[in-house]
């Protein structure tokens, strides 16, 4: 990518105002390329092989058999910036990558018009915004790393708790029963490890308003039959959407081929994240 390109970039950024510039290389080196301070945020993303040595904060996208889409990968940028609190609702996003090896792509992103963005900040009802996206952030987590090598399939419903309990019942024992706050606590990123730990049985996690998990190992007694998904989701999918469209609550599942991770209201998916975007620290 030419240094007049990045320049341009930068440009179009600081005319608009925006709030970040990502900048999606793949295998090239632009540390040079990119070196002052600026008004808004520098994201650099590579491909998981390849390392960035610059100031700026680094997004490593996984690719499968080829090259990415570049608005595919800016789009899962922008995703997981907002789920990791990097950017906000009404922000303005400036994107520029190859396209191919001949051609380079400059987009204006606006976060508001993303469908999940949407989901999150307006869809949730009483629960609060930051607890969904908490959550979001731990089964992306699980969805990318699974449990020493093994991947998890999972579920958590958040809200509405007590409907929730009325329609679920214990199929283990609730390793969370009499278990102080601090350890119930999901917003605390020290108790993620035991949840993933957890997560490896039978299942759903229950959540309450406040991110206190009530109960693990959780089988919801829905039988999904109004529930219309598109074909290739099972019976976990199913229980999700169907619990949204008997209860308040939101859900959250992982699926156990491929990671995805799927959020459900009112019986349907609202929105999808492949967990193949890591935020590292530089």
């Amino acid at each position: 990518m030419e240094k007049e390109i990045i320049d341009k970039s930068i440009e179009m950024a600081n005319e608009l105002g925006a709030s970040a510039l990502i900048v999606i290389v793949g295998d090239r080196d632009i540390t040079e390329l990119i070196e002052d301070d600026y008004d808004f945020s520098v994201f650099i993303v590579t491909s998981h092989e390849s390392k960035y040595s610059g100031e700026h904060e680094e997004f490593k996208i996984t690719t499968e058999g080829g090259t990415q889409n570049f608005s595919k990968q800016l789009n899962e940028a922008v995703v997981h910036a907002y789920m990791k609190g990097k950017i906000e609702i009404g922000d303005t996003i400036v994107g520029v990558g190859s396209i191919n090896e001949d051609a380079v792509g400059m987009l204006v992103y606006r976060v508001s018009e993303h469908p999940i963005f949407e989901s999150v900040s307006q869809g949730t009802s009483n629960i609060d915004t930051d607890l969904i996206k908490t959550v979001i952030n731990l089964a992306i987590k699980i969805g990318n790393e699974g449990r020493e090598g093994k991947a998890i399939g999972t579920g958590f419903i958040v809200g509405d708790i007590d409907n929730v309990l009325e329609k679920s019942h214990q199929i283990l024992i609730n390793p969370y029963k009499c278990q102080k706050k601090e350890v119930r606590d999901v917003r605390n990123h020290d108790n993620w490890e035991n949840i993933k730990e957890i997560s490896q049985v039978d299942g759903v996690f229950l959540i309450d308003d406040e991110g206190m998990v009530r109960s693990a190992g959780r089988y919801l007694d829905i039988h999904g039959k109004e529930i219309d998904l598109k074909k290739g989701l099972g019976a976990r999918h199913i229980a999700c959407a169907g619990i949204t469209k008997e209860t308040d609550a939101i859900a959250i599942s992982v699926a156990k081929s491929g990671g995805v991770v799927r959020m459900f209201k009112d019986g349907e998916i609202i929105g999808e994240i492949e967990p193949t975007v890591r935020i590292l620290p530089v």
